[in-house]
């Protein structure tokens, strides 16, 4: 048997998956210990029970799933049993329960409802250490007392994960061999230029890194062939997939021939895959593989921000900086000046907000257009070089190498007086003017003044 615990912060959102299985006849209620037949009541003796505890802020249930090897079977009241054995294991016992049994998968399996309080107010103290440990080495035992199949033991769980990290890292090589060795794709696989050159190196050594083969392609000069052989790999399904990668390829499917979210999550039901709203969001996962991955995870579009945007471009801050910050390297060096700059950004689509205050501009912020989900964000959090000092220092210094710019300096050392030959100020002009009206001795201060400014009016000024 294969246990595994999902917490959440309520109940509600695990109850009324599975209430919704049974609506749709994908699952069967086999025992309710709250005496409610409503949805809505089951939740609610779920969340008094959790409140019993004030101090339990998140974590407040449980969604537990039992699942059988494919091909084993037993009664309702067996998997009861089974149930009970591993609630009272876990520290669940004297807890309200909900235990469904799901028939939308090839194998046997419950899905257990529970708060992580019982009724005397208690928070089941075994979910602060290492519970999932304690799940696995629970579930060896009751397969024994309960006569079921074993599971495979610690060391075989670990050269499995070690399998899956090969395939993934050799993965490219495998299925280029594995192509080459099937008749159906033996000439097209060596249509592409360099493969027969690297099947012939590594016959004696297949597994090479997916590094490796990129790296062999790129240096014969065959970049270009490597990448629709890549393509062709892996849409004739000879590439190795991770249970992630499998996962993502559903839900793309899916996504693409839904209209909206409601749409969306009803398609999940039909094509068998699973999905829940916990306390950190969606999760999803592969059932029949015990496979389940949160949002943050996944592609943006998959998250609960992503799916009100149903069908519009959307995407994580991290992705929005990276698009902004390729933009204005592109945009910046084109431009002379700032309205330049935000029209250069606008044609690709980035919108530029000027901070401004009564000394002026102080700060610029810059907000992707093409995302539903984009907010500004400030250049200098984009990285230090694009903050408002550094990029209006950039645009003066791209003004200078205009040909307008430099024929106006040419402009400018014509009309300078020839070297030696200070030229006549407002200044010099007012000093002259207040020779007459001062004392002698003032006069002559300014006479010495004007003469360092220019010797020849200095000498022409009569004392």
């Amino acid at each position: 048997m294969i246990a595994a615990i999902e917490l959440g912060s309520t109940a509600e959102g695990f109850i009324r998956y599975n209430e919704k299985k049974i609506w749709t006849e994908k699952a069967t209620l086999i025992h309710n210990t709250t005496m409610e037949e409503k949805t809505d009541s089951k939740i609610s003796v779920m969340k008094e029970t959790a409140d019993l505890n004030p101090t339990v802020k998140k974590n407040k249930a449980a969604h537990i799933f039992i699942s059988l090897p494919k091909g084993e079977h037993i009664s309702d009241s067996a998997f009861i049993d089974l149930a009970q054995d591993y609630l009272k294991g876990m520290g669940f016992d004297n807890s309200p329960q909900l235990i469904y049994r799901h028939f939308d998968r090839g194998h046997d399996h419950i899905h257990i409802v529970v708060p992580t309080v019982n009724l005397e107010g208690d928070y089941n103290k075994s979910l602060n250490g290492f519970y999932k440990k304690e799940s696995q080495k629970l579930s060896r035992g009751l397969e024994i007392s309960h006569g079921l199949e074993r599971n495979v033991e610690k060391g075989a769980d670990n050269s499995k994960k070690l399998n899956e990290i090969n395939a993934v890292k050799y993965k490219m090589s495998k299925a280029i061999l594995k192509a080459y060795n099937n008749p159906e794709f033996r000439e097209k696989v060596l249509s592409f230029n360099g493969t027969s050159d690297f099947i012939e190196s590594v016959r004696k050594e297949p597994d090479v890194t997916n590094n490796y083969v990129e790296k062999f392609y790129r240096e014969k000069g065959f970049k270009n062939d490597y990448k629709e052989l890549s393509n062709f790999l892996y849409s004739n399904g000879l590439v190795y997939k991770t249970n992630k990668e499998e996962l993502v390829e559903k839900l793309d499917a899916v996504y693409e021939k839904s209209t909206s979210k409601e749409d969306f999550f009803l398609k999940l039901e039909a094509n068998n895959i699973y999905y829940a709203n916990i306390n950190s969001g969606y999760k999803y996962g592969l059932g029949d593989k015990s496979f389940y991955v949160n949002e943050k995870n996944l592609p943006k579009k998959y998250s609960v921000e992503g799916l009100n945007y149903f069908g519009e471009v959307v995407a994580d801050k991290k992705e929005q900086i990276g698009y902004i910050y390729n933009s204005i390297n592109k945009a910046l060096p084109k431009s002379t000046d700032l309205e330049m700059f935000i029209e250069n950004m606008r044609l690709n689509k980035i919108e530029v907000k000027l901070d401004r205050n009564s000394g002026g501009i102080y700060g610029i912020s810059f907000r992707s257009e093409a995302v539903a989900n984009s907010t500004f964000i400030k250049g200098s959090d984009i990285h230090k070089s694009m903050s408002w000092n550094n990029i209006s220092q950039n645009l003066k210094i791209n003004e200078t190498k205009t040909p307008e710019f430099k024929q106006k300096q040419n402009n400018l050392d014509l009309k300078a007086p020839a070297a030696g030959k200070a030229a006549s100020t407002p200044n010099t002009k007012k000093m002259e003017n207040e020779i007459g009206k001062n004392s002698d001795a003032e006069a002559a201060r300014i006479r010495k003044q004007l003469k360092k400014l220019d010797p020849d009016k200095g000498d022409d000024l009569s004392m």
